[in-house]
């Protein structure tokens, strides 16, 4: 859309569309002579309570008449479709019928600020023009194909509408867990009440089993895969899972099933990112990264130590690409369906005054020099894009009439990033055409097309490199050669003269990565290592849901970043995958030495923390980001009996876990990392094996037994004696099964306690201390408390010896009794 003022006096071009503002206050009238492609249809104009905002058509507007969002494909029909604003739960009810839309009519419940949408509610008819609410705001009235149709929107929030808890769930296959695959699927009804479901797969899918199939909400669906199924496949198989209700009137979201299958020679961890995935950027200053998701307009926050979400930045409408600010202060962020970039704080997470484009301007991407900021926008109506002068000071884009001695016309599909040190910006085109801007000139110097057609990565090396499809340009936009192995779906980290190119035969295969040392076109390439995950390879432009309002594919999509010192990652389809600075290393066989408790370094129980010491037994360390404990980490992963193990932390030489509850008797361990499987390790685990945490310290005493007296919760030592009538708390591990049953890996809950089933026996000299517990601490993977009461009369010396007894194994020290 584009538009421009003119009083009430003022004379539209005939053909013209009028948007129409009076001011109470003032009693004036203005208005804006829009020309849009196609016209703003339906022709309805909702407004917020405030006149803030407004709806025209498919448009969005503040009271400036900046274009803030639209509907994404609209069809521009002036018969079809409506909206109105909910003032009392700040929602926007619309149906915009797009242009590739299919199936019945659906009304989409969005945010006011940029059209998320929200849900979707079958439509029993097409709405057609004004719709109004009654006095409450409980039942919205809206003209449709057969005159009224009444909407209780009032109740929509406890109407049934059946959802999914997850968007995706992830079965990990590896070595040490050749069994099925279980995860949980719960479902709810938004509503908050019961309603009836029923779950599909596609047709002719083997090696899932999902009970139950159907039944009421809410519910814990269990669904079960056979990784034998999907052996074959080296790579990620996507599953849809749908989701149907008699009874809800919403359109339930599928929930994807991915299922991966690894071999012990493909490298990287799989990160679980769900939705249309566009952009990922490292942020230099912070230990951050950013990922864009498009179908929420979302920039998604995380931390790099664990990869946890730490914050959501909301952005304009179907955002595309990511940029900061030379200070690093700001990220930028443009919008193909708003004319508007976004733009946040990077110190304070949070939303700054955007950048207002000219109109029919829509930013799909921001690059920034030392001395300027430039986007290149799709040019509504027309076939060509143009190249916007952003004053990022003012908040305002404004279009050079020209590019210096270049035409300000560009293929709208086009992407733009600034060098490293500031010096020049770089474009690329997907018709071929390279464009550079240098700063030091304040101009756009030297342009060429030399190819047919541009796509891929894309990157600005340095101030004389730049690199787009693998194809490497000098500062005179000459091609100079191409970055070996790469290719237009190729992702391409390029950094210091050197990159990392992933590759992949299909979107479900493994990819392939290659570190290659490149400089002004030649190339040297290291060893080809195999990838657990396929890379993203296109970007779609997209609103959700998917599939239901078309889509436009991009040719250049930045797919990778560097992060933690050298750590890759890259879009994949699950997320994102990282790949370790080592992937392209060889790695040794791992090879096991010793197993013992935690705690003592002696034997172990079911249940048991456990240390492994080896050699080569992980590519490099890392720990548990939190509970239950994994049973793969840093691409390695244990197995006994075949019962995979759960894993505290691991490096390549020692392995830190807990002893499965199922393991009992005579075992063999099996660890299986990038260097490939270890040969059985033989042990024999005891049912009982009570064992004492010797990682006390008391001033400059260390090594102490974890010991307390609970009458002032300190260590027991020389200067705290165990005294009559005293309770000990004792912190131990390889107390065995428990009743109830204890899960591997999980943490212990509270309620119901989690009791040794066998009740060990504790002494203090000739004493029998009366036992008051003996179970696992909640929320403590693997750590047993003992509380036990020590007589009135107890005889006291500096070396008294406590024991703990249990099924015929003992383990005792010495405490000082002070009986005064």
């Amino acid at each position: 859309a584009q538009g421009s003022v003119i009083t009430s006096s003022g004379t539209p071009a005939p053909g013209t569309q009028l948007i129409i503002k009076y001011n109470v206050a003032s009693g004036t009238l203005t208005a804006v002579a829009d020309t849009s492609t196609p016209t703003l249809g339906p022709r309805v104009v909702s407004v917020d309570r405030h006149g803030a905002n407004f709806l025209a058509g498919w448009s969005l507007f503040n009271q400036q008449y900046v274009l803030l969002a639209q509907f994404p494909y609209p069809t521009g029909s002036l018969n079809v479709g409506g909206h109105a604003y909910d003032f009392v739960r700040n929602l926007i009810y619309a149906e915009i019928p797009s242009a590739n839309g299919s199936g019945p009519p659906v009304l989409h419940i969005l945010d006011t600020d940029n059209l998320t949408v929200r849900e979707r509610i079958n439509l029993p008819e097409d709405l057609g023009g004004r719709s109004v609410f009654s006095s409450d705001m409980n039942t919205l009235y809206a003209i449709s194909d057969s005159g009224v149709t009444v909407l209780p929107v009032g109740s929509f929030a406890s109407a049934h509408r059946v959802a999914a808890e997850e968007e995706q769930l992830q079965f990990l296959s590896t070595n040490c867990d050749n069994g099925l695959l279980t995860q949980t699927l719960h479902l709810i009804d938004l509503g908050g009440g019961h309603a009836d479901f029923e779950l599909s797969l596609p047709a002719n899918t083997n090696g899932i089993q999902i009970s139950p199939s159907s039944g009421t909400t809410p519910a814990q669906v269990t669904i079960q895969v056979d990784p034998t199924a999907f052996s074959s496949q080296s790579g990620t198989t996507v599953v849809p899972l749908s989701i149907s209700s008699n009874a809800s009137i919403g359109i339930s979201s599928p929930v994807r099933l991915l299922i991966n299958t690894k071999s012990p020679g493909q490298r990287g961890i799989i990160h679980s990112l769900a939705g249309e995935i566009v952009d990922i950027l490292a942020d230099p200053s912070r230990p951050r990264m950013y990922a864009l998701r498009q179908d929420r307009n979302q920039v998604i926050v995380l931390d790099t130590a664990t990869f946890n979400q730490v914050g959501v930045l909301r952005t304009g409408n179907t955002p595309t690409k990511m940029t900061l600010t030379r200070d690093n202060r700001y990220m930028v962020v443009g919008n193909d369906n708003s004319q508007i970039a976004s733009v946040f704080d990077l110190d304070s997470l949070t939303a700054t005054p955007f950048i207002v484009f000219p109109g029919g301007h829509y930013p799909r991407t921001v690059a920034v020099s030392d001395s300027a900021m430039f986007a290149t926008s799709r040019n509504a109506g027309t076939p060509a894009g143009v190249i916007d002068q952003v004053d990022f000071a003012n908040r305002v884009a404004t279009m050079p009439s020209t590019l210096g001695i270049f035409d300000n016309s560009v293929n709208p599909d086009s992407v733009m990033t600034g060098s490293p040190a500031g010096h020049s910006i770089f474009t690329a085109m997907a018709d071929g055409t390279v464009l550079l801007y240098d700063d030091s000139y304040a101009a756009f110097e030297a342009s060429r097309k030399d190819l047919n057609a541009l796509g891929g990565s894309y990157s600005a090396i340095s101030d004389t490199l730049f690199m787009a499809g693998g194809n490497l340009f000098n500062r005179s936009m000459v091609q100079e050669g191409a970055i070996l192995g790469a290719s237009t779906t190729s992702s391409i980290l390029v950094s210091s003269g050197s990159a990392v190119v992933i590759n992949a035969a299909s979107p479900t295969s493994a990819g392939t990565a290659q570190r290659v040392t490149a400089s002004a076109g030649v190339g040297i390439a290291g060893a080809s290592t195999q990838t657990i995950e396929a890379p993203v390879t296109q970007s779609i432009l997209t609103t959700p849901p998917v599939g239901q309002i078309g889509e436009t594919v991009l040719s250049f999509l930045r797919t990778t970043a560097s992060i933690n010192n050298g750590t890759t990652i890259y879009l994949s389809i699950s997320g994102f995958t990282e790949l370790p600075p080592n992937f392209d290393q060889p790695t040794p066989s791992p090879v096991v030495s010793s197993l013992v408790n935690m705690a003592d370094g002696g034997q172990v129980a079911p249940g048991s923390l456990i240390v492994i010491s080896g050699s080569g037994l992980a590519a490099s360390s890392a720990a548990a980001a939190g509970l239950p404990l994994p049973t793969s980490l840093a691409e390695t992963c244990a197995a006994i009996n075949n019962i995979p193990v759960p894993l505290i932390r691991v490096s390549p030489s020692q392995i830190n876990a807990q002893l499965p509850y199922e393991v009992v008797g005579s075992a063999n361990l099996v660890i299986t990392s990038p260097g490939g499987q270890s040969a059985p390790f033989n042990f024999n685990a005891l049912a009982n094996a009570p064992a004492v945490f010797r990682t006390g310290q008391a001033g400059s005493l260390t090594s102490l037994p974890l010991i307390y007296r609970a009458a002032n919760n300190q260590l027991v030592d020389i200067s705290n004696p165990v005294h009559p009538d005293d309770i000990l708390i004792i912190v131990a591990t390889g107390l065995g099964q428990t009743s109830p049953p204890a899960v591997d890996g999980a943490a212990p809950p509270a309620d119901p306690l989690e009791y040794a089933s066998v009740p060990p026996a504790v002494t203090l000299g000739s004493a029998s201390l009366q036992l008051q517990f003996a179970g696992l601490i909640p929320g403590e993977v693997g750590v047993y408390q003992i509380n036990a009461a020590v007589p009135h009369k107890i005889g006291a010396g500096s070396q008294v010896p406590l024991v703990i007894q249990q099924g015929g194994i003992s383990t005792s020290f010495n405490v000082r009794v002070s009986n005064p």
